[in-house]
């Protein structure tokens, strides 16, 4: 499968340029992963020893499942999003994008400890293409996995790699099942240290 046909350019760009994105003589890979051939259901441990959260019925992204972390990454008061004032762009809220978003965000800061790296740094069953989800895609695990009590959540507020502006990102709140730019007093979400980190990854 072509490059062009599964990334817009800009999120290509990203990709490769946080090597999230594998390229080969005959096409591009997210982190040389091919769409899964096993069937699993939502709840069951994934190939990497996570937790499956989402089934999206097809290949047709290049991906079927997403997988949850077992654990968290990061817990309230220990991280940030990162960034504040520096306006990443491209960051969609949507199903399918923690990966593109992930890219973006590590594009435009750098080096450093902050959500989305926390995420890319992250290895697991000898998997590390792990990724900050987008708020939708924490909708999701909260849907599918917290509202089961599945996947161990401790935290209340979880950060996404979705942007709001060049001082807020979105997050889902884990107890309300609640999502938006939040109140964190007189800082923005993105230099607030209350929110916890659970990386991801698309198979």
């Amino acid at each position: 499968m072509m490059c062009h046909a599964r990334y817009s350019a800009l999120n290509l760009v990203a990709l490769l340029g946080a090597g999230l994105l594998a390229l080969s003589a005959t096409g591009c890979d997210l982190s040389a992963n091919t769409p899964s051939t096993t069937t699993y259901k939502v709840g069951e441990t994934g190939p990497a020893g996570g937790i499956i959260f989402y089934d999206s019925g097809n290949t047709g992204s290049g991906w079927r499942y997403l997988e949850a972390a077992p654990a968290d990454q990061a817990n309230s008061g220990t991280t940030t999003w990162g960034g504040s004032g520096v306006l990443v762009g491209a960051t969609s809220t949507v199903i399918g994008t923690g990966a593109a978003n992930t890219a973006a965000i590590i594009s435009a800061l750098g080096s450093g400890t902050y959500a989305a790296m926390i995420c890319h740094s992250y290895s697991l069953g000898g998997y590390s293409d792990w990724f900050l989800p987008s708020q939708q895609e924490l909708h999701l695990m909260y849907q599918n996995l917290k509202a089961n009590n599945l996947g161990s959540f401790t935290g209340t507020w979880y950060f996404s790699s979705s942007e709001v502006d060049a001082n807020n990102a979105y997050e889902w709140v884990f107890t309300t099942d609640t999502g938006g730019t939040g109140d964190f007093g007189d800082s923005g979400p993105k230099t607030a240290s209350m929110g916890s980190v659970r990386a991801i990854r698309a198979f």
